[in-house]
């Protein structure tokens, strides 16, 4: 910690390499500790966090590993030499762990996830039922109206993009206008029905600023966990609208906000069907920039597609993410993991990467049974991350999680749900039962759980 905290003074060193190779010294002397030796790391207290935080920051920000990030991200044919690949691999290795030590020593994390849940339980205005209960039955509410709006403005989107001769764009926005009335309803009927919802979102802005500060800015670090929300002018002449922050987390979406800049589209074409092109009180170059940045956004399309079953709407899926966090956030912790290692490209596959990555793996699950006071959210968020881990046929090589992360996944699913009932549990065993039976699986760790399951049964 003594040399970790020297990297931190500008000024202790004749030249930015000598600083670079200690910063870089010292977090793998680090990370070889902690993977190396099951204690509890007094060094790596509440307190000296943000030191480590501090140094993790300052190489991320270095020309070589920053390279390194970004051409196994892109271009994953490019060669990249060893040195960078292991010193890369370290520090997402070591930031994954200062993360998951973050969400099991700041009690503030907990806090403003448990804000965001009594929010969701309040709005129902109801004394029976507990909290969570409460909490989920709103959560599946907004679940489908985001749906719903998503779908109809991804509608409307296809039509404002499609490639026709321009000529009156007036009377093309009165055509759209009259043949996606249906969809335009829609989204007026969501909007309008959603205000209740403003507390949630002011709830959720808050806990993404709280992981951005407990973790002194690492958490920023990571491939799409924290994103920009983009300048919207939309919003210019709009009253009573919620004003946009400028960032936001995938996983913690405030559902008013997004379904309300999926609506601006309709207060557009209204705008230029009274006014006129030119004369509305929008500038536009071309009929597609009505409709929202997200629909075009790769992370949103994936969370809004993806989930369709009515049991794992986005919504839902974050309630349960929510009181994970709430409860030390270790399935979380796994999500960031599994998402850096997708994001690695086919560093993670090489032999080399194995120890690290699934060293880092048991360092997140570690002692889970005596530290971690889980409860069925937490195992229901562990199995859907179990469905976006385990390979589909639809999936390109890039989102490929190594077979041996699908192992050490599956067998702590065992670990977890073993002796549990449930009709997630019984989903579960049906993915690693088609995981199993792929012709492409050349692990026997699959067939070994299927066995614990059944065994556990009898």
């Amino acid at each position: 910690m003594r040399l970790l905290k020297t990297c931190t003074d500008l000024g202790g060193f004749p030249g930015k390499t000598e600083r670079e190779q200690r910063a870089s010294a010292c977090i793998s002397a680090s990370l070889s500790l902690v993977l190396a030796v099951e204690y509890e790391w007094a060094w790596l207290a509440k307190s000296e966090i943000p030191t480590v935080a501090q140094v993790l920051i300052y190489l991320s920000d270095v020309k070589t590993i920053r390279d390194a990030q970004i051409r196994d991200a892109h271009t994953p044919e490019t060669p990249t030499s060893e040195l960078e690949l292991t010193s890369t691999i370290r520090w997402t290795c070591m930031s994954i762990i200062v993360v998951r030590r973050v969400l099991q020593t700041f009690d503030e994390v907990g806090t403003a996830a448990d804000r965001v849940i009594n929010a969701l339980a309040k709005v129902r205005g109801v004394t029976e039922g507990t909290k969570d209960e409460n909490a989920t039955k709103t959560a599946k509410t907004l679940g489908i109206y985001l749906r719903a709006s998503w779908n109809s403005a991804a509608s409307l989107h296809q039509e404002l993009i499609r490639n026709v001769h321009p000529g009156n764009v007036e009377d093309r926005v009165r055509n759209i206008m009259e043949e996606k009335k249906s969809d335009i309803t829609t989204l007026d009927d969501t909007w309008n029905v959603c205000g209740w919802a403003e507390e949630t979102d002011d709830a959720i802005v808050t806990l993404a600023q709280t992981l951005r500060d407990v973790t002194s800015g690492v958490i920023d670090r990571f491939s799409g966990a924290v994103l920009p929300w983009q300048e919207d002018s939309r919003l210019e002449s709009e009253r009573g609208v919620q004003s946009t922050p400028s960032v936001f987390m995938p996983q913690f979406i405030p559902p008013r906000l997004l379904i309300q800049r999926l609506w601006l589209c309709v207060s557009a074409l209204r705008g230029i069907s009274s006014a006129g092109w030119g004369a509305s009180a929008y500038k536009w170059r071309k009929l597609g920039d009505l409709s929202a940045p997200e629909l075009t956004m790769p992370e949103m399309c994936k969370l809004m597609v993806e989930t369709r079953a009515e049991t794992r709407t986005p919504m839902v899926t974050q309630l349960w993410r929510l009181q994970d966090l709430r409860s030390g956030g270790l399935v979380y912790s796994l999500e960031l993991f599994i998402q850096a290692i997708k994001s690695s490209g086919k560093a993670a596959s090489r032999e080399s990467s194995r120890e690290l990555y699934g060293g880092t793996f048991f360092v997140i699950t570690r002692r889970w049974r005596e530290k971690y006071k889980h409860g069925v959210w937490t195992e229901q968020l562990l199995v859907d991350l179990l469905r976006r881990v385990l390979p589909t046929s639809g999936d390109s090589s890039s989102d490929q999680v190594p077979t041996y992360i699908i192992d050490h996944l599956i067998t702590f699913v065992a670990d977890v749900l073993g002796t549990k009932n449930g009709s997630h549990v019984e989903d579960a065993i049906s993915q690693i039962k088609t995981y199993s039976e792929r012709p492409d699986n050349t692990s026997v760790v699959a067939r070994d759980v299927l066995l614990r399951f059944e065994l556990a049964r009898t």
